[in-house]
């Protein structure tokens, strides 16, 4: 008899974490917003792992690897940290720092990090800083330790009507205005 009661328990347990899953897959076919939060946050966290994994091989190598240079490697293999500037100014570290500025408007990103790095800083910023809407991302130049992020931040829960501002192009703009070129 003890052996039919134990097997009948394990059976209602089974079909009680069955009626969860079936509950929880019901949910999320029904609710597309939460399929693609969760969708999103694996995919954060995937990146995460991949920079970490990356992070540690790169500083096995340490500067006898191919194609690295000292400061580089010393840079991913140091922690993410958040680190205030001003009361309303934070950036996360990394080989390309994020800057997050925090606005009554929202919040504009300078900079977005290094793709390796990118899903951290931003998990920091928005767990640490805010998780206000993203108004505005501007991108110093096209260097991958500062666009490498860019695709992470609009869909982490930013607003759709965000707008992304180059820096460069506004610079190299001035140039070719300044040294003559395209005036009358």
């Amino acid at each position: 008899m003890h052996y039919k009661q134990q097997t009948g328990a394990v059976l209602q347990w089974l079909l009680a974490l069955l009626a969860v899953f079936a509950a929880a897959g019901v949910w999320l076919w029904l609710d597309d917003d939460a399929g693609k939060s969760l969708k999103r946050g694996a995919e954060l966290h995937a990146l995460a792992v991949i920079g970490d994994a990356a992070a540690k091989r790169m500083s096995a190598m340490g500067a006898a690897g191919e194609g690295t240079h000292g400061s580089a490697v010393d840079l991913i293999a140091r922690p993410i940290e958040i680190r205030q500037i001003s009361p309303r100014v934070h950036y996360a570290t990394g080989v390309g720092n994020t800057v997050m500025v925090t606005t009554s408007d929202g919040v504009v990103i300078f900079d977005t990090g290094l793709a390796l790095q990118s899903a951290q800083q931003l998990r920091l910023l928005k767990e640490q800083v805010s998780d206000a809407p993203v108004r505005y991302v501007v991108l110093s130049h096209s260097h991958a330790d500062h666009i490498g992020g860019a695709k992470l931040w609009p869909e982490a829960g930013t607003r759709n009507d965000y707008e992304i501002y180059w820096l460069q192009a506004r610079i190299d703009d001035t140039r070719l205005r300044l040294n003559g070129a395209g005036n009358p």
